[in-house]
């Protein structure tokens, strides 16, 4: 299907990337390194958001789920350098946290952006700080973060997405049956985007609550 669709829009980047995906899932990665270099040679500035930066992280993060981890590794460390080089500080942090090189992440919060709805909710700082506390241990304050996040007074539109950000910090902290508590709030709420490839989300990949739960529905 993706490269029916891109057979009809063959330098749209977004489409490129469902490939990727798909390919990594088939376990071949020397392909979507390949389709990576075709993203680079394909982008234009004027031709969308989506950047070879981030067809880099998230083909990495498709490589990595699904443990072709040295194609990932590359992906990812190339998105950092990518990034890096543009001096694009917001897609240097998502690259960092993303390649799981958190110590730098952290050193960057000072440049954080969020997007624009985002931007205004105090919550999503919230939230980074949460799990980067919890990535390094600290789970008295990775609590506390989320605690604070659980008592947050956000529209209902938000509610789905706070329930995420609580999950993924239990989720690093290992507290799994939590974690699926929480992403079950977050679909009650009517969370829909795609999460399984989140580094964030490791812990429970081998976990059956969450298998059940990340197995399609009729």
């Amino acid at each position: 299907e993706a490269r029916r669709a891109r057979r009809q829009y063959p330098s749209v980047l977004p489409l490129l990337l469902l490939e990727a995906r798909a390919l990594a899932a088939l376990g071949r990665p020397d392909d979507v390194m390949a389709l990576i270099d075709e993203g680079q040679a394909l982008w234009r500035r004027d031709e969308g958001t989506m950047t070879p930066g981030d067809i880099m992280r998230e083909a990495g993060l498709a490589l990595e789920v699904h443990d072709q981890r040295e194609a990932a590794a590359e992906a990812l460390n190339g998105a950092v350098e990518w990034q890096r080089e543009r001096g694009d500080q917001s897609g240097l942090f998502i690259a960092l946290y993303s390649a799981g090189r958190h110590e730098e992440a952290q050193s960057n919060m000072d440049t954080l952006r969020f997007g624009p709805r985002l931007e205004k909710l105090r919550e999503a700082g919230v939230s980074v700080l949460g799990r980067l506390a919890a990535w390094r241990g600290d789970r008295d304050e990775a609590r506390r973060l989320s605690d604070e996040l659980a008592q947050a007074d956000v529209p209902p539109w938000d509610r789905s997405t706070v329930a995420v950000w609580r999950a993924e910090i239990a989720a690093i902290l290992g507290e799994r049956d939590d974690a699926v508590a929480l992403l079950h709030e977050a679909s009650k709420h009517g969370y829909n985007l795609r999460f399984h490839a989140s580094p964030d989300f490791a812990s429970l990949r081998d976990y059956p609550p969450y298998q059940e739960f990340m197995r399609p529905k009729k």
